[in-house]
This record gives structure tokens, sequence and C-alpha cells, in this order.
């Protein structure tokens, strides 16, 4: 073999395994997490976005009230999205975060109920790179 390509073949085989060992979301158990009530009547949550899959994958929120939702990006390479269409609870979201980054929405929840998200990027929500925004009544 010749010795020059072997360290191209070490590359390629690297980048193999990362793009194609990853945990994939819809491997891992619901985890929840709940938006924490801030002063000035603000409710703040910051979610992991992995390579694939959200962290927490079940977010809680509280009706009426202003949500501060920060995004994480672990992943590596890979570039993911933030999606979450639900116009008749007043939340229509798709933005779009690059790894290692950390993005900032805000967004007033006005209905009740359950309202999924997902990564739009490729096949990433196929992948399990998806979730559940529970919107709750207040307490």
């Amino acid at each position: 073999m010749n010795i020059k390509i072997l360290p191209k073949i070490t590359a390629l085989c690297g980048m193999a395994f990362l793009l194609g060992c990853t945990t994939a979301g819809k491997n891992l158990p619901v985890s929840t997490g709940a938006a924490v009530m801030k002063p000035g009547e603000i409710q703040e949550a910051t979610l992991q976005v992995e390579s694939f899959f959200f962290k927490p994958s079940r977010l809680e929120v509280v009706v009426n009230v202003p949500v501060r939702l920060t995004l994480k990006s672990g992943a590596f390479i890979i570039p993911h999205n933030f999606s979450l269409h639900a116009p008749e609870a007043g939340i229509d979201i798709s933005q779009n975060i690059g790894h290692g980054k950390t993005l900032t929405l805000e967004f007033t929840p006005t209905k009740l109920g359950e309202y999924p998200f997902y990564c739009a990027k490729d096949s990433h929500a196929k992948k399990g790179m998806t979730g559940t925004l529970v919107v709750k009544p207040q307490q």
C-alpha cells in the first residue's frame, strides 16, 4: 500500500464514523423539561440540539406567557434546524442553527395543547430529531 494515501484513508474513515455513528433520537427515551418563570413575566428554557436529537424532547411551557427558548447546538459538523408550526397557538418558527452555535427565540403560546417540533434538515426528523412542546394552563 502506498504510505502517502494512508492519512487520506484514515480521514475518510473518521468522517464516516462521525457522520454515521451518531445517536439517533428514535433510539432514546423521551426526556422532559419545563420552562422556568423569570422576573418580568417571561419563561425561559434551553434545548440542546444534538445529532440527531433534541434534549429535552418534551418541553412544558405555560399558556399566554412569553417564552425565551435558547437552542444550544452540540452537534459536530452537521447543521440543524428548529421548526415548530402551530399558527393556531401563535407559534410559527423555522430557524437554522449551525454546529456549536447558540440561538435564542421568543414566542408566546396562546392555546393549550401539544405541538410537535422537529429538525427540517434533510432526513433528520426521520432519524428521530423531533420533540413536543406542551402548552399547559397557568397554575
